[in-house]
């Protein structure tokens, strides 16, 4: 599907002008991600390669096992990206679990994992709670890396990083319990993103080449972008985002294209590509917007392609009221960096982003912030 050939003299630099709203030599972003859903929407939920929960069902009881089939196709739906319908299928599945514990166990934590990837963090929250109840929080062996996947997400959204980071690498490192590859591949890419924002000096390496053979091309390129950003790359992550987008969908994660198109929008912004911004925020807008991460995510590309304050703005009170605490400090950051209010929001970033944890987020706010006050004093001279 790709537009360029990889063996080629090299792709154009991402700000050369072609005509086009191009992304470093990888076609237009729109129309890439356009075709991954199309491929997506036409792609058969039998198709799903990793079962998740339905392997526990036992094909002698009919409620757990209508339960482990709703399960897949919530997976499923999530997997190419259909929120809307995974979120109707989870509550199909918390009505078909009834009364039964073994039931409601698999549907509780089927639902908080989904859940605390589309940022409903209180919903997952609550799933967690009923569900430990029930087991007398002794997780049975296969539906504890779940848990504990959720834990991870809903720590990492819901801001507090340093947690999010020790359950991250917990879940990673134990061998107690099997995770899925996709799981795996995720957590991964948390730990590297997790330890960037902590601001933690480590050779990547290993996590990275770990991370390269997973079947999370999303998540991959999600997390190896922000490295190359933090080296000066721009143009590196932004073709990586933009190949993550064209990756086949029968073999990746849709579910995480909101976070790739919101990083090439960060990105694009920050090294000044007027093209790339806004492609990425109308790819975004394109998108299921029934998970608030997504809708959020859409509010902040679409502040950066505008400059629009207005969008930041009800991203921010959304995050807000998920309790999206990570979010609503990026949406800060955000209003800061368009320049609504920057010295009053970047000042609130930064101490957001302290009480989060997450000392490597700040200390690029503070250098935003330093940046905008020598602009400041320059303007008046």
């Amino acid at each position: 599907m790709a537009d360029s050939d990889p063996g080629s003299a090299g792709p154009p630099h991402p700000d050369q002008p072609r005509g086009d709203q191009s992304v470093s030599g990888a076609g237009p972003a729109v129309e890439r991600v356009i075709r991954a859903r199309l491929h997506a929407a036409a792609a058969s939920p039998v198709q799903a390669p990793e079962p998740w929960l339905s392997t526990l069902a036992d094909t002698g009881e009919q409620r757990l096992s209508r339960v482990a089939a709703l399960g897949q196709a919530a997976q499923t739906a999530m997997r190419f990206g259909r929120s809307g319908e995974a979120l109707a299928v989870l509550t199909q599945q918390r009505a078909a679990a009834g009364n039964d514990q073994a039931a409601l166990v698999w549907a509780l934590t089927s639902s908080a994992a989904c859940r605390a990837v589309f940022g409903q963090l209180a919903l997952a929250r609550a799933d967690l709670a009923q569900v430990r109840q029930i087991c007398q929080n002794a997780a049975p062996v296969l539906a504890a890396p779940f848990w504990r996947f959720a834990d991870v997400v809903c720590h990492w959204l819901g801001g507090n990083w340093p947690a999010a980071l020790a359950d991250a690498t917990a879940l990673d490192e134990s061998q107690a319990s099997p995770v899925m590859p996709t799981v795996a591949g995720t957590v991964i890419a948390l730990r590297i993103d997790l330890m960037r924002g902590l601001g933690l000096a480590a050779d990547f390496r290993p996590l990275t080449d770990r991370l390269a053979a997973s079947p999370t091309a999303e998540m991959n390129a999600w997390a190896q972008a922000g490295l190359d950003a933090d080296a000066g790359r721009p143009a590196d992550a932004i073709r990586r985002l933009a190949e993550a987008c064209d990756a086949d969908p029968s073999s990746s994660q849709r579910v995480a294209l909101p976070l790739v198109l919101h990083r090439m929008a960060e990105i694009a912004y920050g090294a000044g590509n007027q093209r790339v911004t806004p492609s990425a925020a109308d790819a975004l807008a394109g998108l299921d917007q029934a998970a608030p991460v997504t809708e959020i995510l859409t509010g902040l590309a679409q502040a950066y392609a505008t400059g629009d304050r207005m969008p930041a703005v009800r991203a921010q009170q959304q995050a807000e009221a998920e309790g999206a605490i990570t979010l609503a400090a990026e949406a800060l950051t955000v209003r800061g960096r368009i320049g609504d209010a920057p010295g009053q929001n970047l000042a609130a970033a930064h101490a957001a982003w302290v009480r989060i944890g997450a000392p490597g987020r700040a200390k690029a706010v503070a250098a935003a912030r330093s940046e905008e006050h020598t602009s400041e004093l320059q303007s008046h001279h």
